[in-house]
């Protein structure tokens, strides 16, 4: 499986030894597979996402995948309006949707 690693671990020195020592290990030893944006640095996913600085470019790869988005978008929507859940569903989404522009939409 997987895991998309957004925390706040890494802004301080024992997150990072927590993060980098106890957590990831213990994952990596399960067989997942791990996206941890604190080592995305020179990633060449993150220097494709960085390329498209254009608003008009990004629209233009959403429309090529417009089901997709909106698929993702009214999911998220609907979700939101159910009270208490919409608290769970934003990290959520936010995580799902950087996976869904990294993983399909730059390709």
């Amino acid at each position: 499986m997987k895991i998309y690693l957004a925390g706040p671990l890494g802004f301080s020195e024992a997150g990072r030894s927590f993060h980098n020592g106890v957590l990831m290990p213990s994952l990596l030893d399960r067989g997942h597979e791990l996206l941890d944006p604190w080592q995305l640095n020179d990633t060449p996913e993150l220097q494709a996402a960085l390329a498209i600085a254009d608003l008009n470019e990004q629209r233009r790869q959403l429309g090529q995948r417009r089901y997709l988005a909106l698929g993702f978008g009214g999911a998220t929507m609907f979700a939101l309006a159910i009270p208490l859940v919409n608290f769970l569903v934003i990290p959520a989404a936010v995580a799902g949707a950087t996976i869904l522009w990294v993983e399909r939409l730059l390709r």
